[in-house]
């Protein structure tokens, strides 16, 4: 716990992150929060101190601090051959349409140049690094989102489903079911400084696509309690509830004091108009939310009327209601009332079934509620 909050410290909050992001050594906030540490967290933040003590840190000491502690965010992650991948895929013959059939194959061949694991030295230091270690292979989105992305996830899992990648599918269904266990819920990514958000919750869906081309009820069975986690995790953190609902519905909600760390820049240049500290941390909050909701940024979380309205500087995410979010996590007990029936659990499928019609009913109660 110790190790773990003294990282927060570095990557998370703080004087050296806000240092480090204010004097714009990098153009993406994102790579300061990537870089490992060449010496442990604790003696990091005690030069750092020691140095804010001896005056004011100029822009160039402060790049010198950062390589004298600081290394390339280059080692965290490493290639790998998955070995479940055909390069010679049959299955895509069946498309008629010859470009339709063009994009699948390009599609299918990109898998091993965005297949990662998590590398050795990680697995040695990981107090070193604001990755969070995962035990399979899995794949990136790319670009700049160098680690696991949760929503990311189920849209490359249906694709590595039709490339017929079932063991790396099961290995990234089983990575985000160790977030699950070790953290309650699948963070927005692996990464410390993501952990106080999740994503569209679809580990459901992804467990369901697997099932329906695989028939592999062990595990179904095995992944059920995790399902069953991740639900309570949304019931307890993003439900709301008003007189006559008969059940709660759900938003996106981030509780924080402080901007988002890989945008830091940007979430002070979006609360520069605010003088109140609890004005900025709600803002903050909200435009954290917008990134959990997947869809960073959508004018749909924006103010629709007054001097903000269609602006970053409106964003009021926790204010709304989202249709699509509600629909999700009723498909959820649906899809898991499926899972209840595969394995013959009918206890399981009477709950899923019962919630799911509560939620339906709620819903379709439209005309209560800021809904879009």
């Amino acid at each position: 716990l110790l190790v773990f909050a003294m990282k927060k410290k570095i990557f998370c909050e703080g004087s050296l992150l806000d240092a480090v992001q204010r004097a714009n050594l990098f153009s993406d906030c994102k790579y300061f929060v990537d870089m490992p540490l060449k010496h442990d967290a604790e003696t990091t933040l005690v030069r750092w101190e020691a140095l804010r003590a001896a005056g004011p840190v100029s822009v160039e000491r402060l790049r010198e601090f950062i390589d004298e502690y600081f290394d390339q965010p280059e080692d965290e992650l490493v290639g790998c051959d998955p070995i479940d991948w055909n390069p010679d895929n049959n299955a895509f013959n069946s498309i008629k349409d010859s470009n339709y059939r063009s994009f699948a194959l390009a599609l299918h061949r990109k898998w091993p140049t965005l297949y990662r694991k998590i590398s050795d030295s990680v697995q040695m230091k990981p107090e070193r690094y604001s990755i969070i270690p995962v035990p399979n292979p899995f794949v990136v989105p790319g670009g700049r989102f160098r680690e696991i992305y949760y929503w990311d996830s189920f849209f490359i899992i249906k694709g590595l489903l039709a490339s017929g990648m079932y063991i790396t599918v099961r290995g990234m269904i089983e990575n985000m079911q160790y977030l699950v266990e070790k953290f309650g819920f699948v963070p927005n990514g692996n990464r410390i400084y993501y952990l106080n958000r999740s994503q569209p919750p679809v580990l459901t869906w992804c467990v369901h696509a697997y099932y329906m081309a695989t028939n592999d009820l062990a595990f179904v069975e095995k992944l059920l309690p995790t399902l069953r986690k991740e639900m309570a995790f949304f019931q307890t953190n993003r439900s709301v509830i008003m007189d006559g609902w008969p059940s709660s519905l759900y938003r996106y909600r981030v509780v924080v004091d402080s901007p988002r760390p890989e945008s830091y820049r940007e979430d002070i240049e979006s609360a520069a108009h605010l003088h109140e500290e609890a004005e900025k941390q709600k803002l903050w909050g909200d435009i954290a939310a917008a990134a959990e909701s997947g869809r960073d940024f959508s004018s749909r979380w924006f103010a629709q009327t007054g001097p903000l309205a269609g602006k970053m500087e409106g964003t009021r995410t926790s204010e709304i209601v989202p249709v699509d979010l509600n629909a999700i996590i009723c498909g959820n007990l649906l899809l898991m009332g499926d899972l209840y029936d595969a394995i013959g659990d009918i206890d399981g499928s009477k709950w899923c079934a019962q919630m799911a019609d509560l939620m339906k009913q709620t819903i379709y109660q439209v005309n209560r509620v800021n809904y879009f």
